[in-house]
């Protein structure tokens, strides 16, 4: 027999998520269903949608916590007493390390297709925000480089560095270990800064 008023409305949702979570980090994003989230909690699918509008509200809820986690899990390590290059090997260095050992968690942020006419939650957005603007950041004190290059130039090193990561993880790569990742991602940052280099000075040339 289901429960019906146990818990009480915040009680249910955090339930619901902590449901949500196990699904996804066990099984993938595409296990998940209001149907397996209701049966481990003991309570119908009509309750969870007295919480969340959907399920798209449901797994937003979710990545919220997944996202909000990797961006301390990036961020914490990065140390004022590196170089500005050391600063964006570190970066991938804790995004490939997030990736490996939280593959499930961390595809779900990006498995996850945002129904046609709706956008990202707010607070899942400014946490992105917060990486691409921290790689700005950096770009711009390692040298004279313009705000739109730099916003280029960290979206190119991002994306990169996701591509070793679900390449790398999911085996499509040749990759046997977390350590021969960050090989790549060395390769790839310090290439990276040379071509951004010499672009910028062809450019001042």
């Amino acid at each position: 027999m289901a429960r019906r008023s146990d818990h009480n409305r915040s009680e249910l949702k955090a339930m619901a998520i902590e449901a949500g979570l196990e699904i996804i980090i066990n099984d993938g994003l595409n296990a998940l269903s209001t149907r397996k989230i209701s049966k481990k909690i003991g309570y119908t699918v009509g309750t969870l949608y007295n919480i969340f509008k959907n399920l798209d509200d449901l797994i937003g809820q979710i990545n919220l916590g997944t996202i909000t986690k990797m961006v301390k899990a990036i961020m914490a390590q990065n140390s004022l007493n590196m170089t500005r290059e050391e600063e964006l090997f570190q970066f991938g260095y804790n995004y490939i390390s997030f990736a490996y050992n939280n593959f499930n968690r961390w595809n779900a942020l990006f498995l996850h297709q945002i129904p046609e006419g709706s956008k990202l939650p707010d607070k899942n957005f400014e946490h992105f925000l917060e990486l691409h603007s921290y790689l700005v950041r950096t770009i711009l004190k390692i040298d004279k480089f313009s705000e739109d290059d730099a916003k280029l130039h960290s979206k190119i090193l991002w994306s990169s560095v996701h591509g070793i990561c679900i390449l790398g993880i999911t085996q499509k790569i040749q990759s046997d270990s977390e350590a021969h990742l960050h090989f790549m991602l060395k390769s790839l940052v310090n290439t990276q800064i040379i071509g951004m280099k010499q672009i910028l000075s062809k450019r001042n040339s």
